[in-house]
């Protein structure tokens, strides 16, 4: 199952697969963040991830701060952990 987004009080929940394809659909979907404050993502329905994944954590980290906004990642999978580890990244990753 590809990846979806939905918002629900004021948590934008990913949910599926956040493979190469649907990483690729919703890096640019910004659509779901609030109007102001700060950006919380609830990745606990996330089934599977590979980098492509952990590429589009990074680039939602990069919208937000271009647009001066804080984000923060809830419940990561530990797929995603081990693999920001991997690249030494993991310590850079917003976690709430």
């Amino acid at each position: 199952m590809s990846a979806q987004i939905q918002t629900s009080d004021g948590m934008i929940q990913i949910a599926g697969d956040l493979d190469f394809d649907a990483s690729q659909k919703l890096a640019a979907d910004t659509r779901s963040w609030p109007a102001s404050g700060d950006i919380h993502v609830d990745l606990s329905g996330v089934v599977h991830s590979n980098s492509a994944g952990l590429a589009f954590l990074l680039e939602w980290m990069k919208i937000a701060k271009q647009k001066a906004r804080q984000i923060k990642y809830h419940n990561v999978p530990e797929q995603l952990l081990v693999i920001a580890r991997a690249y030494g990244i993991d310590e850079q990753l917003p976690l709430a």
